[in-house]
């Protein structure tokens, strides 16, 4: 009896611990996160290099977007079991929603280094890769898990390969605008041509031709840009170009727009345009931020603030809210300040948009804006403006 009594309470610390790492996992499996990680960190005061407590910790950190916390806990999880292929990829994932994507493939690689057809490090791979603007990398990590045994990720594989699908090189673009002034200027119009090529992942380049006719007068304006990601977190848009025989418009013109593309909810915007009339020069430089995930969308706020043609300075504030939903791109803009652009006098003015773009099918999109412009003491007007897209090989 004495013999069995001395068994049972050895035995009990343990049957606790079962117990416990039982509970632990029973409130993670019903996502009770908090309780979970509390459960967790108990039971490594009493084991603190358990690599498998460990993982477990560290995923129901990474769950509840403690990243900083899971990214330490995995590491010591590593440390604690190097061969344990899982908790690198379990590593890999939380610095990928970090936004850490070169560390999370350096992780990724490991793993597949030593397991060349593990099932999930392949579609992780890809997902980082798609993130990284690497459609062709990424196709080819999930067309090789395709041809195994499925994982734990049970994600539709064929909804993945369609994010991968190379989009066609050539854009055009054309569209028409219909203006009506409250003065004397009455009905004016404008259309453009764009013919656009994307020569790499990150670089794309345009060409634009305007024809407007404004003040009584045509004027034709020709244009060429291009956008470059130089890196997956910054994006640069250059644009120059002028209008033969002016009568309105800039002879000549350029702008730059840099754009720092950091996760985290507040990307830094800035840009400077040039333009040049028979009479002077107009300069403007343009601070911004975006506001991302807010709702369905992003809130970009700027402030231009330009010096004219006769050395006085002008500023105009802008808030812009886009989203992305479903066919649909809808937007909202105000502007509001003022501007001194020949031929007209400078004046205070306040301006609203309204618009979205409408995917027709694969490979064509319309859209349709208006604007409505109140130039105090000068005349309201109205601006209404369709347009097509249409990408092809």
């Amino acid at each position: 009896m004495i013999r069995a009594l001395f068994f049972l309470c050895a035995a009990l610390p343990v049957l606790a611990t079962a117990m416990s790492l039982d509970e632990a996992r029973r409130l993670k499996r019903e996502q009770k996160l908090a309780e979970a990680e509390t459960a967790f960190v108990e039971l490594l005061h009493e084991h603190p290099d358990d690599a498998a407590l460990l993982a477990e910790l560290a995923t129901v950190q990474g769950w509840q977007g403690h990243h900083d916390d899971a990214i330490g806990t995995w590491q010591r999880a590593i440390a604690s079991d190097p061969q344990a292929l899982d908790h690198r990829l379990g590593l890999a994932r939380v610095l990928y929603w970090s936004g850490l994507r070169t560390e999370s493939l350096a992780q990724i690689d490991t793993v597949l280094q030593a397991r060349p057809d593990h099932y999930d490090a392949l579609l992780l791979r890809g997902d980082v890769l798609i993130a990284q603007n690497d459609q062709r990398g990424a196709r080819d990590s999930y067309l090789r898990a395709r041809a195994l045994p499925r994982g734990d990720d049970d994600r539709d594989l064929a909804a993945l390969l369609a994010r991968t699908e190379v989009a066609p090189r050539w854009r055009l673009d054309a569209g028409h605008a219909f203006e009506d002034f409250s003065n004397a200027r009455g009905t004016e119009s404008g259309s453009f041509l764009q013919i656009g090529r994307r020569v790499s992942d990150r670089t794309s380049v345009y060409a634009r031709w305007d024809r407007l006719n404004q003040f009584e007068q045509f004027d034709n304006q020709i244009l060429a840009g291009a956008y470059w990601l130089p890196t997956p977190r910054w994006l640069i848009w250059v644009e120059a170009g002028g209008t033969p025989h002016a009568d309105f418009r800039p002879e000549q013109q350029g702008q730059v727009f840099v754009e720092w593309l950091v996760e985290g909810g507040v990307q830094p915007l800035l840009g400077y345009r040039h333009l040049v009339y028979g009479d002077g020069e107009v300069r403007t430089l343009i601070p911004g931020v975006r506001l991302t995930a807010l709702g369905p969308g992003d809130l970009e706020l700027r402030y231009a603030l330009s010096e004219n043609i006769d050395d006085s300075h002008t500023a105009v504030a802008s808030a812009r809210y886009g989203a992305s939903i479903g066919r649909f791109s809808p937007y909202l803009a105000y502007y509001d300040g003022e501007e001194a652009l020949p031929p007209q006098a400078e004046a205070e003015f306040r301006t609203w948009a309204i618009g979205s773009g409408m995917r027709l099918g694969p490979r064509s999109a319309a859209r349709l804006d208006y604007a409505f412009e109140d130039r105090e003491a000068f005349y309201e007007h109205h601006t209404l403006s369709l347009g097509l897209t249409r990408h092809f090989q």
